[in-house]
């Protein structure tokens, strides 16, 4: 149908708040429809405009709240893209009903009319009513379940489906209303030649794909090519959700030739081979460490927005061990609880294990103040405060004061850490860290911790407050970043930083 439009008219004798419509597309990718539904009176109850049709798989049109029984008007018309149709089965006879219920062999449907154009015709156009059901009504709106399209070079074959993984270009997947709801988004494929296949096959696509190959083996690396692709089509489509796969299948399962997938081979690996034919982007020690992760943070803050820190107002806070002081600074900065590092697991084999201990504080929440003379800084940790001066990569307080990642050890221009007696002020001078002769204001009870530093030591005496700073436990902080990762406690995790403005 071009312009036409094509109706049925039925009764049903019970509630419903669905309706299901087979439609043909002769095989066009790209068709939609218009829906109207009417009342008796010819009111108009609900309409949806640019439905994507696949060829031969039934749509359904949701209501928000169910329709009584009664008599109603479904009408269709052609609307963006290919051609679009309505199956329907030729009536006999002058018994409309009679014909229409032994044509289609639906008994809960009375079939009244069908038109084209405002025009009866003797035929009878296929669809199906969802019956209401409360309890099930009350699961679907509190879920929202979407079917999974597991094909990578398909693309969307009814409507509300989501994709799981595909390969560039990712097709659109919109929902019963026309919206675009959801994409995928993937660091690599296990596609082989246009087909469902296994990552170690040298023809997969790997995290290096880009441009509609893989690079060769001396020119693949770990800037994320095949990831930031599917990023870019995905963002400037803007999709309500990005769904990205994949995070943390670390089982590689091994495969024989008899696998079905394309490219087996006789050892073969599905979804993780090696560091270039895997889609994790979970951190790892060695290789790639923390990359496809800090890749897959910036396309998520590009994807959603960051919001502004909220400033900080001056509050001079005297060091004396009693934090009630501390009670109205604002902003707070939080951190992850029960994340300190303490591992004790079986490996592979039976001699494998792997144990890190340097769990110990769990930093909960930090604040920052300041005025004229001296920035003020707060540690809450979860437990009252383990270790002393003397214990291994205790407690520290990383500074960014310059806010420019290339200067100072790992961006950090200060460190304020133990020297073996008490908290000691450590700068950054030519990729070497030495200590700092002023002294570090301290006072730690329980399970809290203040101290002040002098503005003009930070070189911060004259100018409008604007830094980066982070705290650690557990960790060597002049040491390798990923220990940050793998060790310890970080405020915030990882790499990150919070980042402390002045009003």
């Amino acid at each position: 149908m071009t312009n036409t439009k094509l109706t049925q008219k039925f009764s049903v004798s019970y509630q419903f708040d669905k309706i299901f419509i087979d439609s043909p597309t002769w095989t066009d990718v790209d068709s939609s429809v218009d829906v109207v539904i009417r009342d008796q009176s010819n009111k108009t109850l609900e309409s949806r405009k640019g439905i994507k049709v696949v060829d031969n798989i039934p749509f359904a049109v949701s209501f928000e709240n169910p329709l009584p029984a009664g008599v109603y008007t479904v009408e269709l018309k052609k609307g963006a893209g290919g051609r679009v149709g309505w199956w329907s089965r030729p009536i006999e006879g002058d018994n409309y009903e009679e014909s229409a219920k032994k044509a289609l062999n639906i008994d809960s449907i009375r079939w009244l009319e069908a038109t084209r154009n405002g025009k009866q015709e003797k035929v009878v156009r296929m669809i199906s009513v969802g019956s209401y059901d409360k309890e099930t009504s009350n699961i679907l709106d509190f879920f929202t379940f979407r079917p999974c399209q597991p094909d990578y070079f398909m693309g969307q074959t009814k409507p509300n489906q989501w994709s799981w993984l595909e390969v560039y270009p990712q097709h659109e997947f919109h929902n019963d209303k026309g919206e675009l709801e959801e994409m995928g988004v993937g660091v690599a494929q296990n596609a082989v030649e246009g087909r469902l296949g296994v990552l170690s096959n040298p023809h997969s696509h790997g995290r290096s794909y880009h441009n509609g190959s893989e690079p060769e083996p001396n020119k693949c690396d770990f800037t994320g090519r095949n990831f930031q692709e599917q990023w870019e089509r995905a963002l400037k489509k803007d999709p309500e959700i990005i769904f990205v796969t994949g995070w943390n299948e670390w089982i590689a399962g091994r495969f024989s030739i008899d696998a079905p997938f394309h490219g087996a081979t006789p050892v073969s690996f599905v979804d993780q081979y090696n560091e270039e034919f895997s889609r994790d982007c979970e951190p790892m020690k060695g290789g790639h460490e923390d990359a496809y992760y800090y890749q897959l943070i910036s396309n998520i803050r590009r994807f959603k927005g960051v919001s502004r820190p909220l400033p900080g107002v001056p509050q001079p806070i005297t060091i004396d061990g009693s934090f009630g002081d501390w009670s109205t600074v604002t902003p707070k900065y939080f951190d992850t609880i029960g994340d300190p590092v303490r591992r004790d697991c079986r490996g592979w084999g039976k001699d494998m294990r792997y144990v890190n201990s340097t769990g110990r504080n769990d930093i909960v929440e930090a604040l920052v103040s300041y005025d004229q003379e001296k920035l003020y800084f707060y540690l809450k940790t979860e437990s009252e405060i383990q270790g002393d001066f003397s214990s291994i990569n205790w407690l520290s307080l990383l500074l960014d004061v310059d806010e420019d990642a290339q200067t100072g050890n790992k961006g950090n221009d200060f460190v304020v850490s133990t020297n073996g007696e008490e908290f000691a002020l450590f700068k950054s001078v030519d990729n070497k860290v030495v200590p700092v002769s002023d002294k570090v204001n301290y006072k730690f009870i329980g399970n809290e911790l203040e101290m002040s530093i002098p503005r003009k030591v930070l070189n911060l005496s004259n100018q409008k407050l604007s830094f980066r700073f982070k705290w650690a436990d557990g960790i060597d902080v002049f040491g390798d970043w990923i220990c940050f990762t793998t060790d310890g406690d970080a405020a915030p995790n990882d790499r990150y930083y919070y980042r402390y403005e002045a009003r």
